[in-house]
């Protein structure tokens, strides 16, 4: 994105369950090797069972960015599956950023 590689990357997220299923909101903060960040909003739901099996799917959002991705826009949709030995995460979508040197009018 913008040439930049990802580095890093840091999430949080609230999920509402009961019977094995959720409802699951939260951010993420990429980290780019400039150290340039991406800021995403997600939701969804996920199923969980006994044996400790989970899948899970929903949208996302960037909100923005730092330095070479400010004014990030873009959206797209996750699956998620995993268990004990492992997760496996989809994600795909589309993203925009203003063309170099663009800026925004100031309202007076």
């Amino acid at each position: 994105m913008a040439g930049l590689k990802s580095k890093d990357c840091t999430g949080t997220m609230t999920s509402d369950s009961n019977s094995g299923k959720s409802q699951d909101r939260g951010y993420v903060v990429i980290v780019m090797e400039n150290g340039d960040k991406a800021f995403v909003r997600f939701q969804g739901a996920g199923t969980n069972t006994k044996e400790g099996a989970n899948t899970g799917g929903g949208t996302w959002s960037y909100t923005g960015g730092t330095g070479k991705l400010r004014g990030l826009t873009g959206k797209g949709t996750y699956k998620s599956s995993g268990d004990a030995d492992g997760a496996e995460d989809q994600v795909d979508g589309e993203y925009s950023l203003p063309a170099p040197g663009a800026s925004k009018a100031k309202k007076n």
